[in-house]
């Protein structure tokens, strides 16, 4: 996996999406921005992350698994295995404007996690890099609103603020890991929007609008992104062919499974092999 990295701008916030190859001992070490949300695309067993202060520490992360960071730089100094991740930089700016949205203190920092598996992370994030990869655009409001969706969540759910009554979120975090736990277990099935909402406990009708407030994305999206990244990891990591990979995430027709493939993420299911090999 050759090194790449891509950063874009936005007015209160920045995108950066990268990948670099299992490089033991780095010469040049990733250091975390300052009030920072990131996520991994692939697993590490084993990181060696050094802090501020700089003692070090031995971490490992699953597929999808996130955190945030404050202040304090962390350097991740030794990583075994190839790297893809995704880290949002919020400003001072969008910070604070989100308290006032809340209605409580100005937060100046985000807590240090890294432990962090959850859907809404996982949509914006798996939205970004489609579209970094120039395979499915966002355009900025797009962009914006799904950033913003992140943030208030991250605030409310994770820092301990507590949403006025006109930004409480629909769907709370509880209700939000059921349903992305089902949807990780029937991801080759046929997923309908009943059984998607009698597992949320609501009515379909309130359950769409309800999931895209929480989320960002509409269920099918959010089904989409699942299955696109799981056919991903089958080709990339497991060795499956096209047609193996296509029938574990619920495709049946090949041809359907390919455009949709290129759509998500720029590139056909027989290139991603090229580059893999």
């Amino acid at each position: 996996m050759p090194s790449y990295r891509v950063e874009k701008r936005f007015d209160a916030f920045s995108v950066v999406y990268g990948r670099q190859p299992a490089t033991g001992e780095r010469q040049t070490h990733s250091v975390t921005a300052a009030n920072s949300i990131d996520l991994a695309f692939l697993p590490h067993e084993r990181s060696i992350v050094r802090r501020g202060n700089g003692r070090t520490e031995t971490r490992a992360f699953r597929v999808g698994q996130g955190g945030m960071h404050g202040l304090e730089p962390i350097e991740f100094v030794h990583v075994e295995t190839p790297s893809e991740y995704m880290e949002i930089r919020l400003s001072d700016s969008l910070l604070a404007q989100l308290s006032d949205t809340l209605g409580c203190a100005v937060v100046n920092e985000l807590p240090e996690r890294h432990d962090i598996i959850d859907p809404v992370m996982w949509s914006v994030c798996a939205r970004l890099r489609a579209d970094i990869l120039n395979g499915w655009p966002i355009d900025t409001i797009g962009a914006e609103e799904a950033i913003f969706t992140l943030a208030m969540h991250l605030m409310t759910g994770y820092l301990g603020a507590a949403p006025q009554r006109t930004t409480r979120l629909p769907l709370d975090h509880r209700r939000l890991s059921r349903i992305n736990a089902f949807v990780d277990a029937h991801l080759q099935d046929r997923i309908s929007l009943r059984e998607l909402a009698d597992v949320a406990s609501v009515s379909p009708y309130h359950f769409i609008r309800a999931f895209r407030a929480a989320t960002g994305l509409t269920p099918h999206e959010f089904i989409l992104s699942k299955r696109m990244e799981r056919a991903r990891q089958a080709i990339q990591c497991e060795g499956k062919t096209v047609a193996d990979a296509a029938a574990s995430v619920g495709y049946r027709n090949a041809p359907h499974f390919r455009k949709a493939f290129k759509r998500y993420f720029g590139v056909t299911p027989s290139r991603l092999i090229q580059k893999s090999t």
